[in-house]
Parts: C-alpha cells; structure tokens; sequence
C-alpha cells in the first residue's frame, strides 16, 4: 500500500542570487508550495545571497520551510523520500550521495546527470530534441506562479498601453539602462505603433540605489519599479502590449500573460535557445550577451511594430503555455513514490 504523501519528506536544493538570478528559487518555492499542499513535510538547502533567500523564504508561504546552508547536513538514511535538484553551481556530491542511500533524485534544467539521475526535467518549452527514457520537457513541465496560471484572457495588445522593460531579478549584464536608452531614441522611427505607450522597467532590488541607473531610465521616459509582488507584475502585464525581458522565467510568464517579448540573453549561449523560441511562435530573439551591435534587437523591435504580429505572438504564447502546471506535476511525481523511468509517459518534444 503507497504511504500517505503528508509521511514523506522532499528536500529541495536551489541557489540564487545577483550572479546567477532568482529563476531557480522562484521555481523550487512554487514546486514546494504543490508539495505542501499535498501534505509533504519539506526542507530546503540552499546556496545564495540574502536576496534569493528572502524570496525563496516568502514564495515558499507559510509556516516557514526549514533551510539550511549546503553542507550543514548530509542526506540521512531513509530520509526524504525524493529529492529535487535547480541549482547551476557544482552538485555532483549531492547528487552522488542521494543515489547512493537509494533516494529517487530529480535534476530540474540541466542535461550533466541525464544517465544517474532518476530524472532529469527541463521546465521549458525550447529544450533540444532529446528523446530519453530519463528526460521530461516541454510546456507541460513549465513552473509558472499561481498567480499567473490564474490570469484570465488578456486583452487585444492593441487596447494596452504600456510598454515594460524588465531583464529579470539579476540583470547580471547591466543591460537595462543601455536598453531605456537605445528604446527611447529608435522607438518612433523603428516601431512608430508603439513609441506612445507608456513605458515602465522593473529593476532589480540591488540597482534601486543606482543614481545613474535611475536618471537614465527617467530620461529615457521610464517609469521606474523595484521588484514586484506576483499580483502587482500580472496587473502591470495586463496593460503591457509589448516586453522586452530577459530570456529567464519571465519569458515564459509573459507569454502566459498574453504579452508579445523581445527576448535578450544574459549568456551567448542562451541565444540558440531563444532562437528555438521564436521558431515555437513564442517571442522573437532580440540579442544581447556577445552581440556587437543593435542590429538584432532593431529588426526585433521592427517586427514588434507590427500590429497583426502582435496579435499572432499574444495568441501563440499563451496557447504554447496552456498546458504548464509543471509545480503540481513534479510534486505528484516526487511524492508518488514510484519514482522510476518505467512509470511515467514517453519524454516530450519541444
């Protein structure tokens, strides 16, 4: 007879902060969330600054998850019942030693533990063509906050009136003052459809002080916000006709939300990624780290003007994210207790 799910104990391990961003916290909260909700006692081990952990801490809701450092505590025996891994850093150790005590292990958005792993998931609807008997991706495994999976419709993208500018919780490039800046000089002549919008930027909390940062979104005509609540960004959104975000957890939100986005990677290797995007109707890759000119985000930003596309990548996107329930799914399937390659459905393709 399968133990009732409130006897098992999932420990998560995730990471975050400036360097790496807060994509990886804000996920595992959500996957934590559907875990308690099915009665599981979870912990946390997390590596990070003290911004990503007050949002693991707050995302993660009431009453508090116990975390703890990395290191501060091995992987007892018999305890927990799974294990989740959404971390970028080095976690061979962990993963190694779970395996090892026979604890079903799940690696979330990374390929390196595709053959030890009891399964690897890639949240995301771009991941490559990999047929696995170890591997779950596509939209249905997408992590999305609830508060954007209960959004309704959006409106037409010609009834909004905003524009918004956000490269995620991190921006660890310091694209987004350079952006305020190229936007508000090539809007009227490259997208004269959306130079009279309404222009917001979401900030990072550790650029909020920034003088200079500040005096160029305002002079750029930004309206400048720190970090938003989840209920205040899906508001914000709902206005927005188009964004230009960074290619993170954000691009898969707003394409929830009906909003069209550019998208500019962090990393160049993030650009083949969010070309296999674009390809999937969702966005258009718009540049970003290793491009040495404008060029790709000016042609973005032209196809961006064009209000029929608009319409088209507002549909698309929220149509490709229909089926994302990705926190409920990953916890039933940690807490299941049948955690192996045989009990699930054939791997997605993206």
């Amino acid at each position: 007879m399968t133990p009732p799910a409130r006897a098992s104990e999932l420990r998560v391990v995730t990471s975050g902060g400036a360097a790496e961003g807060f994509g990886h916290v804000a996920r595992c909260a959500e996957v934590v969330q559907a875990a308690r909700a099915h009665g599981a006692r979870v912990a946390v081990s997390f590596a990070g600054d003290d911004a990503a952990r007050a949002l693991l801490e707050r995302g993660c809701g009431a009453p508090p998850v116990a975390i703890d450092p990395w290191g501060s505590r091995g992987i007892a025996p018999g305890e927990p019942a799974a294990v989740l891994v959404d971390t970028p850093r080095p976690v061979r150790r962990i993963v190694e030693e779970a395996l090892r005590r026979g604890v079903p292990t799940v690696v979330l958005d990374r390929l390196d533990f595709l053959e030890e792993a009891t399964l690897t998931v890639l949240p995301v609807a771009h991941g490559p063509r990999i047929r696995h008997p170890r591997l779950r991706q596509g939209p249905a495994w997408c992590i999305l906050p609830r508060e954007v999976l209960a959004a309704g419709p959006p409106a037409d993208p010609a009834a909004r009136d905003a524009l918004l500018l956000t490269l995620g919780g991190a921006d660890p490039g310091g694209q987004t003052g350079p952006l305020a800046t190229w936007l508000a000089a090539e809007l009227s002549r490259r997208a004269p459809a959306l130079a009279s919008l309404e222009r917001h930027a979401i900030v990072p909390a550790s650029r909020l002080g920034d003088a200079a940062l500040q005096d160029a979104l305002e002079e750029a005509g930004f309206r400048v916000h720190g970090p938003l609540s989840r209920p205040a960004f899906v508001g914000l959104a709902a206005r927005c006709a188009v964004a230009v975000c960074g290619f993170g957890v954000a691009t898969y939100e707003l394409a929830r939300l009906g909003v069209p986005a550019l998208h500019r990677v962090h990393r160049s290797a993030d650009a083949a990624a969010a070309r296999r995007l674009e390809a999937l109707g969702l966005g258009i890759y718009a540049g970003g780290a290793g491009e040495r000119g404008p060029e790709p985000l000016a042609r973005a930003l032209e196809r961006a003007g064009d209000p029929a596309w608009l319409r088209r990548a507002a549909l698309s996107g929220r149509s490709l994210l229909a089926p994302a329930d990705g926190a409920r799914r990953l916890a039933a399937l940690l807490l299941s207790h049948t955690l192996t390659p045989s009990t699930e459905e054939a791997p997605c393709r993206a």
